[in-house]
């Protein structure tokens, strides 16, 4: 799980960082900027979903057993897993409202 989410990360901040040079440098389009803005938010997303991966996988390895420290690991498992895509959802949302009202 984590190693496809490395890759993805990493090709969506490479093709980011690459279409955004192109998009400011040589097309001058803003319909290339404004997929460059969503892109960037996809790799922050992916970049935010290898974070909450890498929690888990340390909570759950530090979960002592106990009915407590057992309610505390679902808890911050729950959290991780709505808070990262109700963020990027967010974002995203934002960011067409954004660009919709500028291209009008």
């Amino acid at each position: 799980n984590e190693v496809l989410l490395y890759i993805a990360f990493i090709s969506f901040v490479v093709f980011t960082i690459i279409q955004t040079i192109i998009s400011f440098t040589v097309a001058h389009s803003a319909a290339m900027q404004a997929d460059c803005a969503a892109m960037a938010v996809d790799a922050a997303t992916y970049g935010l979903n290898l974070w909450a991966e890498r929690k888990k996988k340390k909570d759950i390895s530090m979960d002592d057993g106990t009915e407590g420290g057992l309610i505390r690991t679902h808890r911050s498992i729950l959290l991780l897993e709505f808070y990262t895509p109700a963020l990027s959802i967010i974002v995203l949302v934002s960011l067409t409202c954004f660009v919709t009202s500028e291209s009008l």
